[in-house]
């Protein structure tokens, strides 16, 4: 699978699993993560698409929620960040955890350094 970027090219998506999006209001809904070998993305199982995207040198923090053997937060960039804040915290779900974890925390370390 892959999807248009920016400029048109195509993306290759190295690895691929699902997750569910933990929203306080919008509760929660099914993503795909994708991994390429610049960015990180969440896609839209019903379309394909791409929700959000960001370059590995973004990623602030990924943290296990020690309670839930599912959960893990993520802590990024706020989009259209104006006032308040400068990141946000998403809470993800997947019984995919480790899987989805080791391939997070290897694309991470090559793209911090690519």
């Amino acid at each position: 699978m892959s999807s248009d970027g920016a400029q048109g090219k195509k993306k290759t998506w190295h690895s691929r699993l699902w997750a569910q999006k933990v929203h306080s209001v919008r509760g929660t809904y099914g993503r795909i993560f994708a991994f390429s070998s610049e960015t990180v993305a969440n896609l839209d199982p019903d379309r394909f698409s791409v929700t959000n995207e960001w370059e590995w040198p973004a990623l602030v923090d990924v943290e296990l929620d020690m309670q839930d053997p599912r959960k893990f937060r993520m802590t990024l960039p706020k989009a259209g960040l104006l006032f308040g804040e400068s990141t946000e915290v998403m809470t993800f779900s997947t019984l995919y955890r480790k899987t989805l974890l080791t391939d997070l925390y290897q694309w991470w370390e090559r793209g911090k350094v690519g």
